[in-house]
């Protein structure tokens, strides 16, 4: 019995591992749609920029064909002056059009249009490798409100929609943790924010600390959540999303995290006014050891 036992054990944990390892995977999925829509706009307006500036140098190179033409006849003295007067009106003419087109205005707007576009663009990669930091060690002095500026720019797809965001950000001590996993438990608060969210409305993103402890805080004015359900959103596999739209298992890898870096994570929460976590990691040097500490259990307001 004691072997069959530590079998079905090592399979449950097994299954486990896996069930949290496909979570991650479908956060990284939606995570990854949103990033190509983020990046597929402006990419759309740099092109567009791009073929009409190609066309307009087309146009330029047009008259420039004109004039060197022009020139090459009068040197050459071939033409006769009616060819002469004929080209020179139609590069005139041209030139005019150009003149009441501004052109070359057209041009430095669309040049600095595109510039900003290839910006925003460099900005998402730039956050999206901050997002993951795969070039950083694993744990490391980690700034709280860049995380959450990533998660905030990586999330925006989902969240730009729904809701307007509130930033109140305090000057932070850094904190010893995994930024890959921080920002993960981030992205995933934001994005459940967003999805409490009916039609429209706010979230509002808070951070502030004391001596010992950095504090966040995640709060929207979507749904709610019933007093019944605060003290089960955590449990593995509990969800409140329809069918199809969630395995219940991203709370629970939240508070995993938050547990293994030696924090806290508390939830308040009212029907039809909204949804509060609150984070709190404790701030610790490289050489101190984290110890996950009792939570206490969610809070209803």
């Amino acid at each position: 019995r004691t072997r069959l036992l530590q079998k079905a054990y090592k399979q449950l944990k097994f299954s486990q591992v896996k069930l949290v390892q496909s979570e991650k995977m479908a956060s990284i999925g939606q995570m990854v749609a949103g990033v190509a829509h983020e990046i597929n706009t402006p990419l759309g307006y740099v092109r567009n920029n791009v073929e009409l500036s190609q066309t307009i140098i087309q146009q330029t190179d047009t008259i420039i064909s004109k004039l060197q033409l022009f020139l090459k006849q009068i040197s050459g003295g071939e033409a006769s002056e009616a060819q002469l007067d004929n080209i020179l009106l139609e590069v005139s003419q041209e030139l005019e059009e150009f003149k009441e087109d501004r052109v070359f205005e057209e041009i430095a707007s669309l040049t600095k249009d595109s510039i900003y576009g290839l910006d925003q663009i460099a900005e998402i990669v730039m956050n999206l490798k901050n997002f993951s930091r795969v070039d950083r060690a694993k744990q490391a002095a980690t700034n709280i409100n860049e995380c959450m500026d990533s998660a905030l720019i990586i999330g925006n797809n989902a969240i730009k929609h729904k809701a307007k965001v509130h930033r109140n950000y305090s000057e932070l001590p850094q904190v010893y943790a995994s930024p890959s996993q921080l920002n993960q438990v981030f992205l995933n608060l934001l994005t459940n924010a967003a999805q409490a969210i009916e039609k429209s409305g706010e979230i509002f993103v808070k951070t502030w600390d004391d001596t010992t402890n950095v504090y966040i805080s995640i709060r929207d004015t979507g749904q709610g959540i019933a007093k019944a359900s605060l003290k089960k959103i955590f449990d593995p596999f509990y969800t409140t999303k329809k069918i199809g739209e969630g395995t219940g298992l991203g709370l629970t890898i939240c508070y995993q995290i938050i547990r293994d870096h030696g924090g806290g994570i508390k939830v308040k929460s009212k029907l039809g006014e909204g949804t509060e976590f609150i984070i709190k990691l404790p701030i610790q040097k490289e050489s101190e050891q984290n110890v996950a500490p009792d939570i206490a259990l969610p809070e209803a307001v």
